[in-house]
């Protein structure tokens, strides 16, 4: 559940979280997400507010995801710390895991420059005993990452990015009894619905020879 806006101090989300964990009982993951809205200060006392909520993670507490002070907050809660999704390159996930940051790391495929990146921030996380988990939804596309490493776990089901998937694409997976499965098929196991990107199709021979010789005369703008 989301907590941290403009409309609603620090206390009011301590009231939600209780309620959602009165609501769903004390067997179910319950996972809080401020999207970097906190000061230090704010974070370390809805932490304390929450703690009795046996929270699986709080993610991007912190403003601006600052290493220094997510370490600090760390360091005043019992709650695991989760950060990472919108980092660009490797060198923020060192930063976020050599000063002791976060409980778990988040790199998302989509936003950390792609798989190669990405599992680059798997293998150093490894190094440091870190789980992994992915932030920001995609799942369709993240699943490959989570379940090719030692370290990997959970993944993000945004219902929305889902069907998202479902329309630009043939063939990808769907949750079959609260689960989803990797495909079977080569590469992701599942291939661009042309007809659903003909708007994004550029016209000009020249664009299209570009795109990749393939037929198709495709460029995403």
């Amino acid at each position: 559940m989301v907590v941290g806006e403009p409309s609603r101090t620090w206390q009011d989300d301590a009231r939600r979280v209780r309620a959602a964990r009165d609501a769903i009982g004390p067997n179910v993951q319950l996972m809080i997400d401020a999207n970097c809205y906190f000061n230090l200060h704010e974070a370390r006392l809805l932490c304390s507010e929450i703690e009795e909520c046996n929270l699986t993670w709080f993610e991007e507490p912190i403003q601006q995801n600052d290493a220094r002070a997510l370490a600090d907050l760390r360091q005043h809660t019992s709650i695991p710390i989760a950060a990472g999704q919108m980092e660009g390159h490797r060198w923020r996930y060192r930063e976020l895991i050599v000063n002791q940051s976060v409980d778990v790391i988040q790199p998302n495929v989509l936003y950390n420059g792609g798989y190669t990146e990405s599992l680059k921030v798997a293998h150093l996380a490894q190094a440091f005993n870190l789980p992994m988990s992915n932030g920001g939804g995609w799942p369709i596309f993240n699943m490959h990452l989570l379940a090719g490493v030692m370290n990997g776990g959970p993944v993000e089901f945004h219902y929305g990015m889902w069907q998202t998937g479902k329309r630009f694409f043939v063939g990808t997976p769907d949750p079959i009894n609260g689960r989803m499965e990797i495909p079977k098929g080569p590469g992701l196991g599942f291939t661009p619905d042309y007809e659903q990107l003909k708007d994004a199709q550029v016209n000009s021979p020249d664009e299209a020879m570009n795109a990749g010789r393939d037929g198709h005369g495709y460029l995403l703008r």
